[in-house]
């Protein structure tokens, strides 16, 4: 029986799929819908399988982007996983969409530490740095991901001597351009999502290690509360004052 996993990031407004039998990448798409992720979603996935003459119970994992990312984008992402998983019994497992646009460069210096980082406004970026164990096999999380001012997120680079930086829209930060002064090297200047093959990739090395699909627990990684939840919070505060 083919081993088929299906990998969906929808974390920022280039949208993900990519299908992958055992090892083998047979198809890998990135595309801005016309309107939200959920206007054309469901129909790329079926597209693929149909393409490739199988169907979502041929699937035997799920690997979904749960951010940090657009909220929006997230959840849209996640219902759609989710119901895939529900509809089919098919195990899920959430994965990191810095830890995706981290790994290729991981695997390709072993020990070394590269940060990622993609735009989360207001100022601000989401950051997580990682290194590759050639040992283990797996993606060692060095730096948790959390919101950081721009400037911030250099300083900590320069301080724990990162190898290699990539990002998502974050050229915009002056402190995060390319400059012969960075002890780092900024890696590919027109990158513009995470992999899908290597979302796939630690879909599969997660489901490996958990052994269990997620689907009861899974949640997007916000990292940072949404505006509806900061507006409450005043509200309450100004309401117990």
């Amino acid at each position: 029986m083919a081993d088929w996993t299906l990998a969906i990031d929808t974390s920022t407004y280039t949208q993900i799929i990519c299908l992958m039998e055992g090892d083998r990448v047979r198809a890998h798409t990135q595309q801005e819908p016309p309107g939200n992720h959920g206007s054309m979603l469901l129909s790329a996935i079926d597209l693929l399988l149909t393409q490739h003459e199988i169907t979502t119970k041929d699937l035997a994992l799920i690997a979904i982007g749960v951010g940090p990312g657009s909220f929006t984008g997230l959840r849209v992402g996640l219902a759609c996983a989710k119901g895939l998983a529900l509809a089919t019994g098919c195990p899920i497992v959430g994965v990191s969409t810095l830890q995706a646009m981290a790994l290729p460069f991981a695997m390709s210096q072993p020990g070394k530490l590269i940060t990622a980082a993609v735009d989360a406004r207001k100022k601000e970026v989401y950051s997580g740095s990682y290194t590759w164990d050639n040992a283990s096999q797996s993606l060692q999380v060095t730096h948790k991901e959390q919101a950081l001012a721009p400037a911030a997120l250099h300083d900590l680079m320069v301080t724990h001597h990162t190898s290699a930086f990539v990002g998502f829209m974050t050229s915009k930060y002056k402190p995060l351009r390319p400059s012969e002064d960075d002890p780092y090297t900024t890696l590919d200047a027109n990158f513009t999502a995470p992999s899908g093959v290597a979302l796939a990739t630690l879909g599969k090395l997660r489901f490996a290690s958990l052994q269990e699909s997620e689907l009861a627990t899974l949640e997007p990684n916000y990292i940072r509360p949404s505006d509806a939840e900061v507006s409450l919070q005043k509200r309450l505060a100004k309401k117990n004052a």
